[in-house]
């Protein structure tokens, strides 16, 4: 498990739709990961000391959803690092090395009862804010390894219609005891991401001001 450090994130919170970026102690994400992790009523993960904290988080661009001062969902960006990415140890593009510029959006976890709804689409939003921070940096195709079955889950249709490609690609998890899918993004498609996620916060944003209004 990596050292204690601080991460900076990228932190969307759904009380008042506002994006900010700040320094995240390793031992607080680590914290929520393993609440919610435990606390999933419909899966066990045999592999969690693995999904809590590894190498590629000392790496990654950190996204977390809050509600309030409280962390409802986390995920990352990690790049490519030589050629390879967390999802090369389950899988071989074709014996490629992946070039620099290539990513992973990935580890999701929102807590249990926070599942349905905001909580999803602010975590993409917050990705994006990412993407779109570091343009050079992750200039190329985003990867993501999916849990393809259960509740609570994005289905092959909800990445299709974000503009990822599915690759065809599925393979059995271990640490997650899960069934995945394997899905990319070309660099021509992100507008169509970005757009998608934008329209579906948008709509969040107009509801929540009418609800409160």
């Amino acid at each position: 498990m990596p050292e204690p450090r601080d991460y900076l994130a990228t932190i969307f919170n759904i009380d008042d739709h506002s994006l900010r970026r700040m320094p995240v102690p390793s031992e607080q994400l680590a914290e929520f990961r393993r609440k919610a992790f435990k606390g999933d009523l419909r899966r066990v993960y045999p592999g969690l000391d693995n999904l809590i904290l590894d190498k590629w988080d000392d790496v990654a661009d950190h996204a977390l959803c809050m509600k309030g001062n409280r962390i409802v969902g986390a995920s990352r960006v990690v790049p490519a690092m030589g050629g390879l990415l967390p999802l090369s140890a389950n899988i071989k593009f074709a014996g490629l090395a992946l070039p620099n510029g290539a990513s992973e959006m990935g580890r999701f976890i929102i807590e249990y009862e926070a599942r349905v709804g905001a909580p999803a689409v602010a975590l993409f939003s917050a990705c994006i804010a990412i993407y779109r921070r570091n343009l050079s940096k992750y200039r190329g195709t985003i990867y993501g390894d999916v849990i393809d079955e259960g509740r609570f889950r994005l289905h092959r249709r909800s990445y299709l219609r974000m503009g990822f490609d599915d690759l065809g690609i599925a393979y059995y998890d271990q640490d997650y005891a899960a069934r995945c899918r394997v899905y990319s993004m070309k660099a021509e498609n992100r507008q169509k991401f970005y757009q998608f996620i934008d329209c579906l916060q948008n709509h969040r944003r107009v509801v929540s001001l009418r609800d409160t209004g």
